[in-house]
């Protein structure tokens, strides 16, 4: 009995190990107030958002600066997209970003000088999932409004995630 639940217990190390202990997060919403695993945002990634169209409309109704923009408007995860080595973001939009049950979801690769961004997408959840195109994992989309019901998937084409399903679904009144 002893030498079975030895084995046991090796096998569950050996999983774990190969697995890692605190699996990464795939599944973000605008309806969390944080995300798992929270990363510190390189500065390049915090000069590309301050120059991002939706981040400088809230800066101005707010009345700042690019130079002052709050750190607590954003949460940000390390997502592996396209292999275990390639360390990329998921950057969720916080606070005043979100809007509706909305917010704004950003998703980031490190690219020599620093970061570039491969998804920005407006939706309520987004989800990294398991399956793949041309090596890197799909990204898919929902939100809910008032009106209708959507969804989408990306995948990663030219550079960039493009759009290769969207489903949007008018809401009965």
């Amino acid at each position: 009995m002893a030498g079975t639940m030895i084995k046991a217990a090796m096998v569950a190390f050996a999983v774990v190990s190969a697995f890692g202990a605190d699996p990464e997060q795939v599944r973000f919403s605008a309806g969390d107030e944080s995300v798992e695993h929270a990363i510190h945002l390189p500065d390049e990634v915090v000069a590309i958002l301050k120059n991002d169209g939706a981040v400088r409309q809230v800066l101005e109704s707010e009345h700042l600066s690019a130079g002052h923009l709050p750190m607590s408007w954003f949460a940000a995860s390390e997502v592996h997209l396209a292999g275990p080595k390639e360390k990329d973001i998921v950057v969720v939009g916080m606070g005043k970003l979100k809007r509706a049950g909305l917010t704004t979801f950003w998703v980031f690769r490190p690219r020599y000088p620093g970061y570039e961004v491969l998804l920005s997408a407006t939706e309520h959840d987004l989800t990294v999932t398991d399956e793949r195109w041309k090596a890197y994992r799909i990204i898919k989309t929902s939100a809910v409004t008032a009106t209708s019901i959507r969804s989408a998937a990306y995948r990663f084409e030219g550079g960039q995630y493009k759009m290769f399903k969207d489903s949007s679904v008018k809401r009965a009144e």
